[in-house]
């Protein structure tokens, strides 16, 4: 009875692995690189600011005050964050009829989307790209209505003065900067290094009317904060003109507006710090820790890029 069981056994166990060596593991895509990092410096509580200068928010905004921010931030590899001189958008950039920045945000959502048509060569589902356009204008010189745009890259800290928006050029920009491997890519897009901090406030109010009335007052805090400490950085300067510097501008929709104020503060040394419910008493605070000393304000973050890896907070 028992030499039969054991046989049994064997078959079942055979075929068992004949079966399941049938069968492959399906990729499921998962945040590109989800560490926690000790050695970031954290401030938990954001210090305060003199309540004297204050911008004002408007009344009865409904700001989500009680969910936890920690690990609200968009899940990507890079952020391409074109410029287009406007401060708010079509509710869907890539349907924006106006084409500000040239088209590109469009026309790389629809070469790397997910769905659709879209080409797999160059999409990654362990390296989303996050595509946001932004105040700034774009390269002097390149006109709408010409085909070509400019646009940042971060983490990396890149900026792209020229990008034809064409499909060779387009396949080359997500190839050689929006990929894992890209820096093995010679690249014939002409590039600079940012060596300013760059701080984006979500303005997106064809979106959310949330992000959109808190935008004007914060942008306008932070410039005055950064204009009296003498590093305010405004319009086109060339790569060494920005150390030191910061830069700041508005950018569309980021996810989460019911945490509006949302804002994002990259720095050169490669550190993307998200920021949810900040309001103008935040913004010396910000200034003070993130931006100048690179300590990140706890109470405040919603998550933290660094290169090419999300860090948890």
């Amino acid at each position: 009875m028992r030499l039969h069981t054991r046989y049994a056994l064997r078959r079942l166990s055979r075929g068992f692995h004949r079966t399941s060596a049938r069968f492959s593991i399906k990729r499921i895509p998962v945040p590109f690189g989800t560490h926690i990092q000790p050695s970031l410096h954290i401030t938990e509580k954001c210090p305060p600011s003199c309540a004297c200068s204050l911008e004002s928010l408007p009344g009865g905004l409904d700001i989500d005050r009680v969910t936890s921010l920690k690990g609200t931030m968009a899940n990507y590899y890079r952020h391409l964050l074109v410029c287009t001189g406007r401060s708010d958008w079509a509710s869907k950039i890539e349907l924006d009829v106006v084409e500000p920045g040239g088209g590109l945000a469009g026309r790389i959502k629809e070469l790397t989307s997910m769905r659709g048509g879209a080409r797999r060569d160059l999409r990654d589902p362990f390296a989303p790209t996050l595509v946001t356009n932004s105040s700034f204008e774009r390269e002097p010189g390149v006109k709408e209505g010409l085909g070509v745009a400019s646009a940042y890259i971060f983490p990396s800290g890149l900026y792209l003065p020229k990008i034809p928006v064409r499909d060779e050029s387009v396949v080359e920009l997500v190839r050689g900067f929006l990929l894992p491997g890209g820096e093995d890519i010679v690249s014939t897009l002409e590039t600079r290094k940012v060596l300013e901090s760059v701080v984006l406030i979500c303005s997106h109010n064809s979106r959310d009317t949330r992000c959109g009335l808190v935008a004007g007052p914060l942008k306008r805090q932070f410039e005055r904060e950064l204009a009296e400490k003498g590093i305010l950085l405004e319009g086109h300067e060339g790569e060494e003109g920005g150390v030191g510097k910061v830069r700041v501008g508005f950018t569309s929709h980021l996810g989460g507006h019911k945490f509006a104020g949302n804002v994002v503060v990259y720095r050169p040394d490669g550190l993307g710090i998200w920021y949810g419910r900040v309001e103008p008493k935040h913004v010396t605070g910000i200034v003070a820790e993130t931006i100048l000393n690179g300590r990140i304000i706890g109470e405040l973050c919603r998550g933290v890029v660094e290169k090419s890896r999300r860090i948890d907070v």
